[in-house]
């Protein structure tokens, strides 16, 4: 099994509740593996739909993310990718994975 890099510069973001507006929340390092994808069609056009696994080292603030995934994004490349899951696998507090989907 190949080690992960943390390699990759990642941006967090929390959509404030009240405001609707994307904020900063986290920078990290982050190992980048593409995970799926889709295509749809939608009013003729065809929509393309990314899955990114973004593995990291763990850290216990990111906990936030956990019980409400659909309030938070992360940014790569200049693209958004809508967080779907966390996973502190086995709760070892090694490191995280946070899957992403892009939407365009």
């Amino acid at each position: 099994m190949m080690k992960a890099r943390f390699d990759k510069l990642i941006e967090i973001q929390h959509r404030d509740e009240a405001s609707e507006v994307w904020e900063p929340y986290k920078k990290k390092l982050a190992s980048i593996n593409r995970t799926g994808g889709a295509e749809s069609y939608s009013n003729g056009a065809e929509k393309i739909h990314n899955r990114l696994t973004f593995e990291i080292r763990y850290d216990p603030g990111l906990f936030d993310l956990c019980p409400d995934p659909g309030s938070y994004r992360i940014v790569y490349r200049g693209l958004s990718f809508n967080l779907v899951s966390y996973d502190d696998y086995f709760e070892a507090h090694e490191t995280i994975k946070l899957v992403g989907e892009s939407y365009g």
